[in-house]
C-alpha cells in the first residue's frame, strides 16, 4: 500500500524536477467519530495493516532469492517461513524437535496407505478363510483407529508450539517489539490459511446456496442486464424491481470467529437464555491488572514491558477469569446462579477484559436498598485501627477511581461534547435509591478526601465495586445493577463491533487518493485472545 504511494510520489517528482515530498501513514485524530472502535489506540503496540474489502487478512506467499539469483516463491504454511522471516529467533534455520517428530510420524504413517487406507495386499475373499479374513478386518479396523487419531500439525499448533514457555533460555519471549510482530504475523498467516480454505469450499459447505441461483436461473425467475457495465440481476417478480450483483459470493460460516453468522449465533444465543431464565441482574466488567505477582515473576527480562508479552498476558487473564467464574458459581459474592453471558476483548490500551451478565436465583435477587448495599459499594473505605480494611483501601484508591476528566482532561476517552458520558462526578447519595429512567443511584455518602495524583478524590469519583472480588483479584472490578433487559444487547453491540480498528490517513493530500479500500488494523494483544479462549461465551449453569 505505502510502495504505490512511494512509487508514484517519486515518479511525480522526478517529471516536475523537484525533491520527493516526506510521505507518512499515521493514526487520524478524527477517527473516533467513526465510532469507539476506531479511537486512536492508548498504548505502542505493533501492527498488521492490510488493504482488503471484507476486513480480513488476505493469503500471502514468500518471495525468495536463490543462490541462482533466480526468484522462487513458498507458501506461508511451510515450516520454513519462520527461519526466513526471523533469522534472530531462528538463527541456525531450526524448527522445533516436536514438529520434526510429528512430520516424521505423519510421513510413516501416510506411507502405508494405500487408496483404501490399508496397507496389506489385496486378495479375493473367495481365496481367504474365515480366520484370515476376520484378523484382517480387525487390522484394518486398528489402522484406521490410528488414522483419526493421527496428529497432523498446522500453522496453528506450530505457533504455540514456538511461543510455549519452557525451561530452557527462549530468544522469542525476549524479542519485545519483534515478539509482537511474530505473533501478528502468525495471527495473519492462520486466518489468511482459514479464509483460503473456505474460499475454495463453498460448494462442499454452501452448495445448497447455489442450488437455489441455479434453479432461479434455469426457470428464469431473474432477467440478466447484459448492458449493464457491471453484470446484474433485476428481479422480474419483485415490485421493486431491485437489481442483484453477479458473482461468487463468498459465505463464512457460524464456526468462524468474528463472521456474522458467529456474531449472530452468540446474539441468538444470548436472547435465548433471557428468554428462559428473565433479564440478568449484575453486569460486571473484570480488566487484567498488568502488575499481578503472576505476570511480574514470569517475565524473564526487567527490560521487557508488560506489553510485548502477550501471551503471558493473556494466558494470566484467562486463568484469573476461570477462578472468578468457578467463585461465582459457587455463590459466594452474590448468591446462587441460574446462567450467564460473557464475553472477553482487548482494550485501546492492550489489557483484556471481560463482560458479563448474570442472572440470579428468585431468592438471591437484588431487589432492595439493603440488598444492593450488601453485594455492591461506591465508597472509599475507611482507614481501620486492626487494619483489615487498609488492604482493601490501596485496591480501591488503585483501581476504582474514574479519571481524571472533566476539566482536569477534557481531551480523556471518556469525554463528549464536553461532558463525561459515564455521568462522573457522581452526586452524593445518603441511601440507594433508583431514579425515574429506572438507573441505580448507589450511597455515595459525604465523608474523607483524599489527594490521588495532586486531585481532591472523594466517594463521588468512586466506581461501583464488590469488596469480596476486588480485595480477592486485586484488579478493576466494576460491578452494576442491571436495570432493564436492554443491557444484553447493550453488552452484544461489542459483538457486531467486530475487531478492534483504526483510522488511518495519508499526510500527502495530493497523492492520498492512491491508497483505495478500507484500511484494518490488527494488534498483537488482540491476536494473543486466540491462545487464550474463546471471545465469546454464552450458557447457562446447572
Amino acid at each position: 500500500m505505502m510502495n504505490d504511494v512511494y512509487s508514484k510520489e517519486r515518479e511525480k517528482a522526478m517529471e516536475i524536477g523537484r525533491k520527493m515530498k516526506k510521505v507518512c501513514l499515521t493514526f487520524d485524530p478524527e477517527g473516533r467519530k467513526l465510532g469507539k472502535e476506531f479511537a486512536a489506540p492508548q498504548s505502542n503496540e505493533v501492527a498488521a495493516v492490510f488493504v482488503s474489502d471484507d476486513g480480513l487478512p488476505p493469503v500471502q506467499r514468500l518471495t525468495i532469492y536463490a543462490e541462482e539469483d533466480k526468484l522462487s516463491t513458498i507458501a506461508m504454511n511451510d515450516p520454513l517461513c519462520d527461519p526466513l522471516i526471523y533469522p534472530l529467533f531462528f538463527p541456525n534455520g531450526e524448527v522445533y524437535e516436536d514438529d520434526k517428530k510429528k512430520k516424521v510420524k505423519n510421513e510413516e504413517n501416510s506411507s502405508n496407505d494405500d487408496e483404501d487406507g490399508f496397507s496389506d495386499e489385496k486378495q479375493s475373499d473367495n481365496n481367504k478363510s474365515n480366520s484370515d479374513y476376520e484378523s484382517e478386518m480387525k487390522k484394518k479396523e486398528d489402522h484406521t483407529k490410528q488414522k483419526k487419531g493421527r496428529f497432523r500439525s498446522n500453522i496453528r499448533t506450530h505457533a504455540l508450539n514456538v511461543i510455549a514457555i519452557r525451561n530452557s533460555w527462549s530468544p522469542i519471549h525476549l524479542g519485545g517489539k519483534l515478539f509482537q510482530q511474530y505473533i501478528v504475523d502468525s495471527f495473519c498467516r492462520i486466518e489468511g490459511m482459514k479464509t483460503l480454505y473456505y474460499h475454495t469450499h463453498q460448494q462442499q459447505m454452501f452448495g445448497g446456496y447455489y442450488n437455489q441461483l441455479n434453479d432461479a436461473l434455469n426457470n428464469n425467475d431473474f432477467d440478466v442486464d447484459i448492458h449493464s457495465s457491471s453484470s446484474s440481476l433485476s428481479s422480474s417478480s419483485s415490485s421493486l424491481n431491485q437489481k442483484i450483483l453477479l458473482g461468487r459470493r463468498i459465505i463464512l460460516p457460524f464456526s468462524f470467529v468474528g463472521s456474522p453468522r458467529w456474531s449472530k449465533q452468540c446474539y441468538m444465543d444470548a436472547m435465548s437464555i433471557v428468554s428462559k431464565y428473565g433479564k440478568p441482574d449484575i453486569f460486571l466488567t473484570f480488566t487484567c491488572n498488568p502488575k499481578w505477582p503472576e505476570i511480574i515473576e514470569n517475565i524473564a527480562s526487567p527490560h521487557i514491558h508488560q506489553a510485548d508479552r502477550p501471551d503471558l498476558i493473556a494466558r494470566v487473564f484467562k486463568l484469573k477469569l476461570d477462578e472468578l467464574m468457578r467463585d461465582i458459581k459457587k455463590g459466594i459474592p452474590f448468591g446462587s446462579l441460574k446462567a450467564y453471558v460473557y464475553k472477553i476483548e482487548f482494550q485501546k490500551r492492550g489489557l483484556p477484559h471481560c463482560h458479563l451478565l448474570l442472572t440470579l436465583h428468585d431468592q438471591n435477587k437484588p431487589r432492595t436498598s439493603e440488598d444492593i448495599d450488601k453485594c455492591i459499594c461506591a465508597e472509599i473505605p475507611p482507614l481501620s485501627e486492626d487494619g483489615s480494611n487498609n488492604n482493601l483501601r490501596e485496591i480501591v484508591l488503585r483501581h476504582m477511581v474514574h479519571g481524571p476528566c472533566g476539566l482536569d482532561k477534557p481531551n480523556a476517552q471518556c469525554m463528549a461534547d464536553g461532558k463525561c458520558q459515564k455521568r462522573f462526578p457522581k452526586q452524593f447519595c445518603e441511601e440507594t435509591t433508583k431514579d425515574r429512567q429506572g438507573f441505580i443511584k448507589y450511597r455515595r455518602r459525604k465523608g474523607e478526601v483524599v489527594i490521588l495524583n495532586k486531585k481532591e478524590i472523594d466517594n463521588r469519583w468512586i466506581v461501583a465495586y464488590n469488596p469480596y472480588l476486588l480485595r480477592k483479584f486485586n484488579a478493576h472490578i466494576n460491578v452494576e445493577i442491571c436495570s432493564s433487559v436492554f443491557s444484553v444487547k447493550y453488552l452484544y453491540k461489542y459483538v457486531y463491533k467486530g475487531p478492534d480498528r483504526a483510522s488511518m490517513k495519508i499526510l500527502n493530500k495530493e497523492i492520498a487518493s492512491c491508497s483505495n479500500g478500507p484500511i484494518t488494523i490488527t494488534s498483537s494483544s488482540a491476536s494473543a485472545s486466540a491462545s487464550a479462549s474463546s471471545t465469546a461465551s454464552a450458557s447457562a449453569s446447572n
